[in-house]
């Protein structure tokens, strides 16, 4: 908390201690505080006290130390006897002068040395010595969301102590801080609220909260997810997949699945650092929409999400969160540049859970009989361990295969394996041969390299069949490959084919039932129809996948012609995406598109810029020689810039930054060897700077600005808005997830409800002694009876509501009949996020103020929103007439700001600040300790 608002407040403060004392006092400073003084009209001593002075001045130089700079004592006494020369001769002539007139009553005697001493060690600092600095000043306040009367009382606050009044220089510092100190401890001098004493005022005491809608975060069905184990698979899929696992649960306008207890991750990107991390999904959700908005940014990537949803936004020092409804063609976007590296091996019972069915047959008769024998033991006999696993054939089948066969059904072990863990890993350790439907046996495939390279040039130019799988290529050198890896693979003999009606297109088949199936449950391709990966499959290694994208771009892939351009074509929207997702692994942000061939429509993924090709052809080998020849090429083209490595509408700090570094343009331009020219560029506010040249330039720079470093090192990409689309959701639902840590997940997503801040009250409240209860008086948000539901399973604290769209101000006044009824001391009660620009949710919240007539009426903000919790307050305060504030999100709030505009413009006591997600994490409202975090120097 205040990190950025303390660094700025520290720069202003060493400017002004600079104004104070530009430079270490010399000899010459000396000399001149000599000749001032003898300028002056002393008051004289007497003659006989000039012997007497003489012999001070020659003590005092002794402590010449006393001065805060290094010069030659002998050349100070020097000057000190010689200008005091003709002094005394002057005194002498005037001794026929009264004594009294000499010694004027009441005046103190000051030496000369006093007097230098005092001439070199203190300044009188004068407005126009340091009107720039404070106005620099004020800006810096206000960037840091201090309001500007807050910001114009500091700045006043210090002019008031500095100007027109001397002081020691090496003092300047310690006055500002002085300054600071009582004027922000001014800004803070707030009423208070003892929350533990104010409850015993009545019983039940009722709280009421308050606040701005919060920010659903729904996408539409087909959005992919990563998560950590390696998966890249759509939200639809994902809930429908757990929904089989978890017991669902019936909302308002949908459904909600509790997944804390998977173990299940995604990727999420630290709102701080900028890096992504994995973090745990509790929640999914199934939620009734209509209305959507397409976002296409300029990569051509597009997600479709409901209204509320928000967006990071890259303004100039800081990033925004803006809603989907509210964004703007032009505005920049984070999106992810990298996500994780997994090494995952997927062993048999992995593979045959992907290809689990009942016509597949597993035939190492020597495993096989230990299995059934295995089973026997367990269960008593072969019919109880049938009826026990739920065999999904009749049991005379099961035993058939059994005693005539000595095989066993895919599907049937995987039932076994489930339930069965050393079943599994002797499954595990074989080398298993399969048929499908009475087929030729064939091995089971490992899912290593070789394997991949193969899939690959199935997905690309391959088609499946019921009993065969078909090759078509025109290069003779990848077709020689293809060859080489069936026989390996399968063991299969190849014999290369010619198209009767085109003789120049060549082609292989593989005659085998049970590949043909294996390849298309994996790949779930058929002839004319569109390629989709099991993402099961994405657990496996970047190696694994670094093979297939080696072979599907020797078969699907283009390199344009003297560009910097390399083309992978599918007619698979869905593997577009996954294919985009996949590249992430390795760095690379893909473009996005669609291209038109002989009528038919292709989606196109495309990479450009040197370091993404860079990448790109660090993990393939292409086996085709005119496109390796291609890809040799490349790195002769000339440079391209690329859109997902430039860092928009950063000029000003930069140059802010070179500035306090002291270092001019020219600087920096002949430390990096570049034209001054693209200096002066990459310093104005519009200029997109790539990441490169700003991590260079902040290496020169001494005083590099934190936010600049942040951006350079990030794992994040900034693409501008395209184009905004309002469409209707074909699908009845949306979906969204329940993130802990971070609450954003790999599409930007975040979540913001002001049921936590309740629910750390309450926690807050039963930890000190007191029995409270909740009432869920948000009847009209989704899902928001059941989250604060879930905060009071938690909590052992009970929760009292009504159906969705019930009156809340009804729910509100059960509560209170409940607690009088069971000598409850406490009534929490959550309302809806509401906006003053909807009239009806504004009078319904009045409603819920005249009739429940609560003791406290609690507004939440989130401190994020900046200099904008100003109107807020004002908005509820005139509207209900708010008691008291809780600042949310102070833990990840750099700038501070928020903290002293509140309690400046609104008068109204802040309870608590919010520092973390945890019940725990809630620290009550202390100035002293603000006042020590900020001016801690």
């Amino acid at each position: 908390m205040f990190g950025f608002l303390k660094k700025k407040l520290k720069e202003s403060v060493n400017k002004l201690k600079q104004i104070a004392k530009k430079e270490e006092p010399n000899i010459e400073d000396i000399e001149q505080a000599v000749s001032e003084i003898q300028q002056e009209k002393p008051v004289l001593p007497a003659k006989e006290e000039i012997i007497e002075e003489k012999i001070e001045i020659k003590e005092e130089i002794e402590k010449i130390e006393e001065i805060p700079v290094k010069v030659d004592t002998k050349k100070i006494e020097k000057i000190k006897v010689k200008e005091l020369e003709p002094e005394v001769k002057e005194i002498e002539k005037k001794e026929q002068k009264p004594e009294k007139e000499m010694h004027p009553k009441g005046a103190k005697k000051e030496n000369i040395f006093k007097k230098i001493q005092r001439k070199i060690t203190e300044k009188e600092i004068k407005e126009e010595d340091i009107k720039d600095i404070l106005w620099d000043m004020q800006i810096s306040l206000m960037q840091s969301d201090v309001a500007l009367e807050v910001a114009e009382k500091i700045i006043n606050d210090i002019k008031n102590s500095l100007i027109g009044k001397p002081a020691k220089k090496k003092e300047i510092e310690k006055i500002v801080y002085n300054t600071l100190k009582q004027s922000i401890s001014e800004i803070l001098d707030i009423p208070k609220i003892n929350l533990l004493e104010k409850v015993k005022e009545e019983k039940p005491f009722k709280i009421i909260f308050l606040g701005f809608n919060g920010s659903g975060k729904c996408v539409s069905g087909d959005t992919l997810i990563p998560l950590s184990d390696g998966r890249i698979i759509k939200i639809k899929d994902l809930y429908n997949t757990y929904k089989k696992l978890l017991k669902e649960r019936k909302i308002n306008d949908g459904f909600i699945l509790n997944s804390k207890k998977t173990g299940l991750k995604t990727f999420s990107i630290n709102p701080k650092t900028l890096k992504i991390e994995e973090s745990a999904i509790e929640n999914m959700w199934k939620l009734e929409k209509k209305d959507l908005f397409k976002i296409t940014i300029e990569n051509g990537q597009e997600i479709k999400v409901t209204p509320e949803h928000p967006f990071f936004v890259l303004k100039e020092g800081k990033i925004e969160k803006i809603r989907a409804d509210r964004l703007s063609e032009y505005q920049y976007i984070m999106v992810p540049r990298s996500i994780g590296n997994q090494r995952e091996k997927l062993n048999n019972s992995d593979i045959l859970e992907i290809i689990s069915d009942k016509k597949l047959f597993i035939h190492n008769k020597k495993m096989v009989k230990n299995i059934y024998n295995t089973l026997e033991k367990a269960y008593g006999n072969i019919k109880k361990a049938f009826e026990q696993l739920e065999i999904p054939i009749s049991f005379n089948t099961f035993a058939y295969y059994r005693k005539e066969k000595c095989i066993i059904s895919a599907d049937c072990l995987v039932k076994i394996i489930k339930k069965h863990k050393h079943i599994k890993n002797m499954i595990n350790k074989q080398q298993l041969i399969i048929s499908y439907n009475g087929s030729k046996k064939i091995q089971l495939p490992k899912l290593n390299r070789m394997f991949a390279k193969f899939l690959g040039y199935i997905s690309g130019e391959g088609y499946i069949y019921n009993n065969y799988i078909e090759f078509t290529n025109s290069d003779n050198n990848i077709l020689k490959d293809f060859e080489i890896l069936s026989k390996k693979l399968f063991n299969i003999e190849l014999k290369l084919e010619y198209d009767k009606r085109k003789p120049s297109i060549k082609f292989y088949r593989l005659n085998n039932s049970a590949l043909s199936f294996i390849i298309g449950k994996m790949i779930k391709k058929k002839k004319g129809k569109e390629i989709e990966i099991d993402n099961r499959l994405f657990r496996l290694s970047n190696d694994f996948w670094s093979g297939f994208i080696n072979s599907y771009f020797d078969s699907d892939g283009y390199i344009q012609k003297n560009t910097r351009n390399i083309e992978i074509l599918t007619k698979s929207k869905t593997f577009s995406k996954q294919l985009s997702m996949m590249l992430l692994r390795f760095g690379i942000i893909a473009s996005y598109g669609k291209k038109n061939i002989n009528g038919k429509e292709y989606y196109r993924i495309y990479i450009t810029g040197k370091s993404k090709l860079e990448k790109f052809i660090s993990i393939i080998n292409p086996i085709s020689v005119e496109k390796k020849r291609r890809l040799n090429n490349i790195s002769a083209l000339p440079y391209q810039f690329e859109i997902t490595e430039l860092i928009p509408h950063q000029g000003r700090l930069l140059k802010n930054s070179r500035i306090k570094s002291n270092l001019y343009q020219i600087n920096l331009s002949n430390n990096l060897g570049v034209a001054h020219s693209l200096i002066c560029q990459y310093e104005t506010y519009d200029t997109m700077i790539p990441r490169d040249k700003l991590k260079n330039m902040i290496n020169v720079i001494q005083k590099p600005n934190k936010f600049l470093e942040t951006l350079c090192n990030s794992d994040v990409s900034w693409l501008r808005v395209k184009k905004i689309e309002k469409i209707k959701n074909k699908d009845k639902y949306v979906y969204d997830l329940t993130i802990r840590n971070n609450h954003n997940f790999i599409a930007n997503n975040f979540i913001v409800h002001n049921t936590t801040s309740l629910a750390k009250v309450g926690n807050y409240l039963k930890n000190n002694g007191l029995k409270c209860i909740f009432a869920a008086a948000d009847t009209w948000r989704a899902a928001s009876i059941e989250q604060i539901e879930d905060h009071g399973n938690r909590l052992g604290i009970k929760v009292i509501k009504q159906k969705y769209l019930a009156d809340p101000a009804a729910v509100i006044f059960d509560a209170v009949k409940h607690a009088q009824s069971n000598d409850i001391d406490v009534v929490l009660a959550d309302t809806a996020g509401r906006s003053h620009a909807n009239k009806n949710l504004m009078d319904e919240l009045k409603k819920i103020i005249r009739v429940n007539n609560p003791n406290l009426k609690i507004m939440v903000i989130d401190a994020l929103t900046g200099n904008d919790v100003v109107e807020q307050i004002k908005l509820f305060d005139d509207a209900v007439s708010i008691d008291c504030i809780i600042l949310t999100k102070t833990d990840a709030y750099e700038k501070g700001g928020a903290i002293l505009s509140a309690a400046y413009t609104s008068k109204k006591p802040i309870l608590f600040l919010g520092t973390g997600q945890e019940y725990n994490q809630f620290e009550l409202f202390d100035k002293d300790k603000i006042i020590s975090n900020l001016l801690e120097q």
